[in-house]
């Protein structure tokens, strides 16, 4: 089955783009120990990932079927869609997913790790809480001293960090996240042709390093490869650790929109979309059925190289996501990864864009409904001044609605509710008979 398995990827590896035709990553099964050849260099020898230029020195571990499988080593490209010139004005975006609630009731992300795996960060940003952020990895040739380590060439990750994390102290730009731990892994930067580039190989090893040594609870990864096969197992090993994966859908939108990226793409990872300022799907946006949730996307103003900048496209989407789970996640520490993405799925706001998945990002809805899976059997509801919402996580057996009623009919039910919903009736029958609960429901205003 293995060894059939390895000739159907053999024959995908040679018509995905791009490619490297003279280096090869694969990995051996289990625990075989590799033996030392001048053509092998190791990714991660825990998780049996290799690299080869030399697919000949491999021959013989390919014919005992001891390499689960094999591709031509491909890149990955960062979903920077757009920047513009110095831009100095109120963050939209965070008014748009309900930032300030999270604030107002003291939720900054604490004791949550998020590790960013991007271009490294922008050392001279006064922004930023360095007691906070921590350079831990530099896969690219570029640091050559100390000075340079994870430095931030580019100016993408010090972009996607500064959405997630950037410090409140009256400077600059204000952080989704301010408190998280964040842990900045640089696999991007400009080769001699001055292109964005990073070897997929150099992606997973940052991301089981993320995993495997530094503990964290989230990954950001806001960039895509068409190249599928190397990133399944990473996928699976993130969710099996309880890690949660957020990757960006693309940027092809409005050309060939229905292209297929990954990571984002697989079932156990969250593959984030743009939404402009008005709540609608941005035009770089991907257009498949693999986007799974919205965030703002367009014109996100946030630290770069120098100084601040606009910047578009789903890197900058994907972030917002991460940020929004780690305030949830220091909510309650306790939630799982099924559970913070079931939470972060169940409280988006609905869109009528086929393309939105699930929909936006709404935070002050998510909080909500964590404090609600928190407290079972008890009716949460928050308030502000733009939207009020309400969740209910029913006691075993039992299911939960809010019903409308228009001139004695019923004309709307759910089972979560929204500032529509919060005058409607609510119910709690029991699922098998229908009988209705006869107990007292305690209420929390959060």
């Amino acid at each position: 089955m293995k060894k059939a398995l390895f000739h159907i990827l053999i024959i995908l590896c040679f018509i995905s783009l791009p490619v490297c035709a003279e280096e090869y990553i694969f990995t051996v099964e289990g625990d075989f120990p590799m033996p030392y050849s001048g053509a092998i260099e190791m990714v991660n020898a825990d998780h049996g990932i290799y690299t080869t230029d030399n697919l000949d020195s491999i021959q013989h571990l390919i014919d005992a079927g001891l390499v689960s499988y094999c591709e031509p080593m491909s890149y990955s490209e960062l979903f920077d869609y757009t920047t513009e010139d110095l831009y100095y004005a109120e963050q939209i975006n965070l008014s748009q997913i309900s930032s300030q609630f999270a604030w107002n009731k003291g939720v900054f992300g604490d004791t949550v790790k998020i590790a960013v795996i991007d271009s490294g960060l922008y050392g001279a940003a006064s922004d930023f809480n360095f007691k906070s952020i921590h350079k831990v990895e530099d896969y690219t040739s570029t640091a050559s001293s100390p000075i340079s380590f994870c430095e931030d060439e580019i100016g993408h990750g010090t972009m996607v960090t500064g959405i997630i994390s950037a410090a409140h102290n009256t400077r600059g730009v204000a952080g989704i996240a301010p408190n998280a731990e964040v842990y900045i892994f640089k696999c991007f930067y400009l080769d001699s042709q001055g292109r964005q580039t990073a070897k997929n190989s150099d992606l997973l090893a940052a991301a089981y390093a993320a995993i495997d040594k530094y503990d964290v609870d989230i990954i950001n990864m806001s960039s895509g490869t068409k190249n599928a096969t190397v990133f399944k197992e990473l996928a699976d090993y993130a969710e099996e650790k309880d890690v949660l994966l957020v990757s960006a859908v693309g940027n092809s939108g409005a050309q060939s929109g229905n292209t297929i990226y990954y990571p984002a793409s697989y079932d156990n990872v969250i593959g984030v979309g743009s939404i402009k300022a008005d709540g609608h799907r941005a035009n770089h946006s991907q257009r498949n059925d693999y986007v799974d949730m919205m965030a703002p996307g367009e014109d996100i103003y946030s630290i770069r190289i120098g100084g601040y900048e606009k910047g578009s496209g789903t890197s900058f989407a994907t972030p917002h996501v991460v940020a929004a789970a780690a305030l949830a996640k220091s909510l309650n520490p306790d939630l799982s990864v099924k559970e913070l993405t079931m939470a972060l799925y169940e409280s988006c706001n609905s869109m009528t864009d086929r393309y939105s998945g699930h929909g936006s990002l709404n935070i002050q809805a998510l909080l909500t409904y964590v404090q609600a899976m928190k407290n079972k059997g008890t009716l949460v509801y928050s308030t502000s001044d733009s939207s009020d919402y309400a969740y209910f996580s029913p006691p075993a057996g039992y299911k939960s609605y809010f019903a409308r009623y228009t001139d004695g009919c019923l004309t709307d039910i759910k089972s979560s509710g929204t500032h529509d919903f919060l005058n409607s009736t609510f119910y709690l029958w029991k699922k098998d008979t229908l009988e209705p609960y006869t107990g007292d429901i305690p209420v929390l205003n959060y």
